[in-house]
This record gives structure tokens, C-alpha cells and sequence, in this order.
């Protein structure tokens, strides 16, 4: 039994182009559009944009990523928590069992055992991993995440500001990827000023003024640079 062929027309471009028949589906050989056949008389078809299927693909595996990251994270976050739970336990259990095991010790009671053993072991461990683990990973997994969202972190190299030219900032801001950021002339200077024309006053970051780099800003951040001028 032969083949047999139809002419199908593209909804998406008007082509008409040879198919073989019985199929429910085909794809146009003029511009690339998905045709779905319900039947002989109706049909659907889907245009499939190229860049933004790579673009929507792209997307996902940028924010499976980001889930990723963050399970791994939190997994570690976890896991470090336990382990420093369990440290905490067994350190306090040592020191209590040291006043009843020290408590013969002609030279120091037990109570004193107890207490060194609590002021130099279990305090600097137990304060320690408290600060790791509820200050130091959040703020690092926060940070990872703002970096992840597209945050820029603000030039540490400009410090102090207050010995940078305007336009040498300018185009710092520029090249680290700001985007809304303008320069204010406070016309301070008179005749005979020690004070540089164009050197900067201060940096202002939505509406805060900043003394350090290192912060993670939105690259829309509202930023002005107010300097010294004539």
C-alpha cells in the first residue's frame, strides 16, 4: 500500500508544503511551526520562539540552581547545628561529672575543676559555634542568595571615598554594573581651597550614606555621589 501525500497550509506563514497523510501532527518546512491535525478540516498550531525557549530554559536551570545552592546550604547549616548541639551536651556532661570526680582532689575541689573547665572548654566552644551557626552561615547563605538574584556588590577598592575623584567613581559604578546613579556639585570651593575640585563628599545609597564597601546592592539602586566643586 502506498503513501499517500497531502498539501498541508501553514496558519503561521501561509506555506503550503507536502505531508504524508495520517498523521496527527507536523512541522512546517518553511518556518518551523508545530501543526497539530484534529481532524481533516481543523487544525492547531503552535510557533515555537527559538531564543525563548533557550531563554526559558536557561531561567529554569538558573533557579534549579538556586535551589540547589540553597538546599545545600541548609543541609550543611543542619547538619553543622546537630553536631555543634551534641559538642555542647557532652562538654557540659564533662564538666558536671568533673566536680564529682575531682571532688577528693586535695589540691582543688571539684566545684573549681568544674568551673576552669566551663570558663576556658565549654564557653569558648559552645559561644563559638552559637555565633557560627546562627550569625556567620545565615549571613553567608544570605549574601549567596542576593548574588544569586542578580546583587551587585558595591567597589571596596573606592575607600576611603573621600579621597576619590568624582569621575574615577562614576566610572567604577558604571563598570561594576550600576545603572542608577548621578553626581551632585555642592559648589563649596572658593579661591585658594585646599580641597581639590571634584573630589568626593559622600555616597549615598537609597537614600543612606555609606562609609565602607562590600554591601550588596540592587544594580537599580538609587545612588548619588555628591563632591567638592567650584
Amino acid at each position: 500500500m502506498g503513501t499517500t501525500i497531502k498539501t498541508l497550509l501553514c496558519p503561521a506563514c501561509g506555506a503550503n508544503f507536502p505531508v504524508e497523510a495520517g498523521r496527527n501532527q507536523y512541522f512546517c518546512t518553511f518556518c518551523g511551526s508545530r501543526i497539530i491535525v484534529n481532524n481533516e478540516n481543523e487544525f492547531i498550531y503552535r510557533h515555537y520562539d527559538e531564543a525563548k525557549l533557550k531563554e526559558a530554559e536557561t531561567d529554569r536551570m538558573v533557579k534549579m540552581h538556586e535551589i540547589e545552592m540553597s538546599e545545600k546550604g541548609s543541609l550543611f547549616r543542619k547538619v553543622l547545628t546537630i553536631v555543634w548541639l551534641v559538642v555542647s551536651v557532652i562538654l557540659l556532661f564533662v564538666a558536671v561529672s568533673l566536680t564529682f570526680i575531682k571532688a577528693n582532689d586535695e589540691n582543688m575541689p571539684g566545684w573549681a575543676h568544674t568551673l576552669m573547665f566551663v570558663m576556658f572548654v565549654c564557653a569558648p566552644v559552645i559561644a563559638g559555634g552559637a555565633y557560627l551557626v546562627f550569625k556567620v552561615l545565615p549571613e553567608k547563605e544570605a549574601v549567596s542568595k542576593r548574588l544569586r538574584k542578580g546583587g551587585i556588590v558595591f567597589p571596596e577598592w573606592l575607600e576611603p571615598f573621600d579621597e576619590r575623584n568624582v569621575a574615577a567613581v562614576l566610572t567604577a559604578l558604571e563598570n561594576t554594573g550600576f545603572k542608577n546613579f548621578t553626581s551632585v556639585n555642592l559648589h563649596d570651593l572658593k579661591y585658594g581651597s585646599p580641597i581639590k575640585p571634584g573630589t568626593v563628599e559622600s555616597i549615598i545609597v537609597e537614600g543612606e550614606e555609606i562609609s565602607f564597601g562590600g554591601e550588596i546592592y540592587d544594580p537599580e539602586s538609587k545612588i548619588i555621589v555628591t563632591f567638592h566643586g567650584v
